[in-house]
């Protein structure tokens, strides 16, 4: 990330300069971009991670860059919502997935060690809707297993041949 993001740089590019930042944990790659100058739009499902995330804004703000993150689950879902724990005191865990089939059995582990912290309802986003027509330089992708339909929800745009650099973090199992 940071050679292309110098690439860029050197280039006079950052200005325009676009990075979709999917499964972003607690926002190290998008502060990275952001204080390159990128405008970075996040998506995080996890409220543990959100909230270290705007912890990490707030105490690096401001940027050069500007950081859109929202607490929400990207992918083609035929679900407008995934429900997911609301507590934002658990761990903010790497290795989460947003699996709408293994969320419960998540839930209910999470809720007999920590006792119940209730539940949330966060919105599936599409990359699409959220790119609009828009240039994508720089795409990461870290979602633990939910690749192909992060993938799928961004077709247009791989379609349109409007994604520069793809990252995608996978993990074999």
């Amino acid at each position: 990330l940071h050679y292309l993001l110098r690439g860029f740089r050197a280039r006079n590019e950052m200005p325009k300069c676009l990075m979709l930042d999917m499964g972003a944990n607690d926002g190290f790659y998008a502060l990275l971009a952001a204080a390159y100058g990128c405008r970075v739009k996040s998506m995080e499902p996890q409220a543990s991670c959100v909230r270290r995330f705007r912890a990490a804004l707030d105490y690096n703000t401001p940027l050069p860059g500007s950081v859109e993150l929202l607490h929400a689950a990207v992918g083609t879902s035929r679900k407008k919502f995934l429900t997911v724990s609301a507590d934002d005191r658990a761990p903010c865990a790497g290795n989460f997935r947003a699996e709408p089939r293994s969320i419960k059995k998540d839930l209910r582990k999470h809720h007999k060690k920590k006792g119940k912290a209730g539940t949330v309802q966060i919105p599936f986003v599409q990359v699409d809707a959220l790119a609009g027509t828009d240039q994508i330089d720089i795409w990461h992708i870290d979602t633990e297993g939910a690749e192909v339909p992060v993938l799928r929800s961004g077709v247009a745009a791989l379609r349109g041949r409007r994604v520069r650099n793809l990252i995608i973090e996978v993990v074999p199992k």
